[in-house]
């Protein structure tokens, strides 16, 4: 059976999640005594929103470790995202959750194999699809249960999709599950939610950066194809420039993380698309911030920033902040992140 396209929509999520993490959700973390993720203390009744037991007791996994989940509004699903550093390695990790995901019932068994196996070099996988251990660890990602994707000293991520409709084996899944036009499995009609995590080895401690990223039941996939899609929300603060289509947006769902990351694509020249947004800000009343001209002036002397093709345009307006990237990407279409921060409560 091939999940490559399983595993390329899962793993685009978690990479999502680690990158939303970076931009607006990190928290300050410090590794404990006895090697475990350590973040500020949790309630663990503020984490546990599942409305099955297998989805509380994931939560309740990641929450025991140390992580703190943050809410989000991901192009109009609520999902959820989660960092911190940990003394263990990542293969330390791997099994401390597997044998959490055990204990509690989130997984029939400790898995430690990963789905996807080297070939003759760290660029090839190779095809174990007749092995009856690889098909039963299949069906057990794509029935809700955690398993590795790789495994090296450097990096294992694991995770799983939950499906709308349960089965007992592959055979099972294949003759119940939703198919699409082209004959193969439906991902985004049976996916109702995921389940990743990442440990990735920090050099500089010698320990781990651990990432989460889950979504609640009635997660819908194909909103993050479409970010236009009906109850995405749109945002009249920041203007979308002339032949932009939106990407993404992603927005705190707690006042205490006021901020709405829009990302857009142009085939605009990088130029025109800031000259565009220099006008269209200072029209609706904001102000081009000190700290904008500071950073061209510091850019100017950094030759890694030096070479980048873009801008960076801070504007601020009655206490509130937006920040614009402008860049060109690899295909030389012009991207645009705008990352939002409203006021926070008290201020």
């Amino acid at each position: 059976m091939n999940i490559s396209s399983t595993l390329r929509t899962l793993l685009k999520l978690g990479a999502s999640g680690a990158a939303i993490v970076a931009i607006g959700a990190a928290i300050m973390v410090a590794p404990s005594s006895d090697g475990e993720v350590k973040e500020a203390q949790a309630d663990l009744t503020d984490f546990l929103t599942g409305p099955k037991a297998e989805q509380r007791n994931f939560e309740r996994v990641v929450v025991e470790s140390g992580l703190q989940p943050r809410s989000y509004d991901y192009n109009g699903n609520d999902v959820y995202f989660a960092a911190g550093d940990s003394e263990k390695s990542p293969r330390e990790l791997l099994e401390y959750y597997q044998q959490r995901f055990h204990a509690l019932g989130v997984n029939s068994q400790v898995y430690t194999n990963p789905l996807l196996l080297h070939g003759d070099s760290k660029e090839v996988y190779r095809d174990a699809k007749d092995d009856p251990e690889y098909i039963k660890q299949n069906h057990a990602m794509l029935n809700g249960e955690v398993v590795p994707f790789s495994v090296t000293d450097d990096l294992v991520s694991m995770g799983a999709m939950v499906p709308r409709r349960e089965s007992d084996n592959i055979a099972d899944l294949i003759e119940t599950w939703t198919h699409s036009q082209n004959g193969g499995l439906d991902i985004e009609d049976n996916m109702r939610s995921y389940r990743l995590i990442e440990a990735r080895r920090n050099p500089d401690t010698g320990g781990s950066t651990v990432t989460a990223t889950w979504a609640d039941d009635g997660f819908d996939p194909k909103k993050i194809r479409d970010p236009n899609a009906i109850d995405v929300r749109p945002d009249s603060t920041i203007p979308a420039c002339a032949g932009c289509e939106r990407v993404s947006r992603l927005a705190g769902n707690s006042p205490n993380d006021p901020y709405v990351v829009n990302l857009y694509k142009s085939r605009a020249a990088t130029d025109n698309v800031a000259r565009f947004y220099r006008n269209a800000m200072t029209n609706r009343g904001w102000e081009i911030s000190k700290s904008t001209e500071m950073l061209d002036e510091y850019a100017r002397h950094v030759p890694q920033l030096a070479a980048i093709h873009g801008e960076l345009l801070n504007f601020e307006r009655d206490g509130e902040h937006i920040s614009l990237i402008i860049q060109e990407d690899e295909y030389g279409d012009t991207m645009v992140a705008s990352i939002h921060e409203g006021p926070k409560p008290g201020q």
